[in-house]
């Protein structure tokens, strides 16, 4: 029994303009990409420090607010001190969350690395290559090629399906999956070698929909399907797998790393901070006034109060890039989770034979 109409056409129009895995329309621009994955964060930190300077520099100017007043000044040094305090203590707690994941047995240690050696034999059974890379960004470019080659293969052989909707929906997802592929190929090339780079680089493929309307191929048709195009369907979607499980190894492995970094430039910016808010107050600690002559003293001000939010602008910057890594690639298989329900691939199951 044939499919309907409409679904193919829900294929057609969503293969050729499918959702990124983000669930967003369209990439976001290149410096809001910089600002939430590409750029180095204590540069991004820095530049948050410099435009609270500029803007505490800039009310004073206008008469907006004052620093004579010793008073305020000082609650507000306390203020600091307080936050950057807790907000140290709060990242070295999930710093020794981290730490304890590390902390494995002989027998756990193990299994982990069986399970990693496995992973790498499993690719190289179905790659025909003696080794894997070890590389992040050279696995996920391997794979992607092995990607393009197999959906090549499962093109050539669907052109000899004898339903003409199978053909039809065959070639629009190949074609994608071949697109898709060479795009990914080639942003790997210029990557560089790292976790972080290979995460990047593979964020916004959908391997997700590539894995569920090959499925879907795969399934949907089985009593008319050969046995060659659906040996072709299986490889390619084995090798779809591989790639979901490499990239998702590391994510895990980029997670840890950029916590444990932040958490170490969390310790010495918050030290950093008390001082500056320490330093704050003392301004002030003369009954006769503040320590500074007034000229100087909105410029030492700002910059002490500057100073002491630098951690708290460490946080945002790395936040951000955590949170939009993690949504970029919540995902894992043939689920469309952060898909708009109205851009169906397949708009709905796969038919049934009966």
């Amino acid at each position: 029994m044939g499919a309907d109409s409409s679904d193919g056409d829900d294929l057609a129009s969503s293969a050729g303009e499918q959702p990124p895995a983000t669930g967003d329309r369209s990439p976001p621009s290149r410096w809001t990409e910089w600002v939430l994955v590409d750029g180095d964060r204590i540069l991004i930190a820095g530049a948050v420090t410099a435009l609270v300077f500029c803007f505490l520099v800039g009310v004073e100017a206008l008469g907006l607010v004052a620093f004579d007043d010793g008073g305020p000044v000082s609650r507000v040094a306390s203020g600091l001190i307080a936050g950057v305090f807790s907000l140290t203590t709060i990242v070295v707690s999930i710093n020794q969350l981290i730490l304890s994941r590390e902390f494995t047995t002989p027998k756990e240690s193990r299994e982990r690395l069986d399970g990693v050696v496995s992973f790498h034999e499993d690719i190289e059974d179905a790659t025909d290559i003696s080794t894997v890379p070890a590389e992040p960004t050279e696995l996920l470019e391997l794979l992607a090629v092995v990607v393009d080659d197999r959906a090549r293969t499962v093109r050539r052989l669907a052109e000899d399906h004898p339903d003409e909707e199978f053909r039809r929906r065959a070639k629009a997802v190949t074609d994608e999956v071949v697109e898709s592929a060479d795009g990914l190929d080639s942003s790997l090339e210029s990557t560089d070698v790292g976790a972080f780079s290979a995460l990047s680089a593979t964020m916004r493929y959908d391997d997700h929909w590539q894995i569920y309307a090959t499925r879907h191929l795969r399934n949907g048709y089985a009593a008319e399907t050969s046995p060659a195009l659906d040996g072709a369907l299986a490889d390619l979607q084995e090798v779809l797998e591989f790639f979901s499980v490499a990239r998702e190894h590391f994510k895990t492995t980029y997670m840890q790393r950029e916590l444990t970094r932040f958490s170490r430039l969390i310790v010495v910016a918050g030290a950093v901070g008390l001082v500056a808010a320490a330093m704050l107050g003392l301004l002030y600690g003369d009954l006769r006034g503040p320590t500074l002559r007034p000229t100087y003293l909105p410029y030492a001000a700002s910059a002490l109060v500057s100073i002491a939010a630098f951690p708290a602008a460490l946080l945002v910057t790395y936040t951000l890039r955590t949170a939009t890594v993690t949504r970029r690639t919540v995902t894992i298989g043939p689920f469309l989770a952060n898909s708009d329900p109205d851009a169906k691939p397949f708009g709905g199951s796969a038919r049934s034979d009966d």
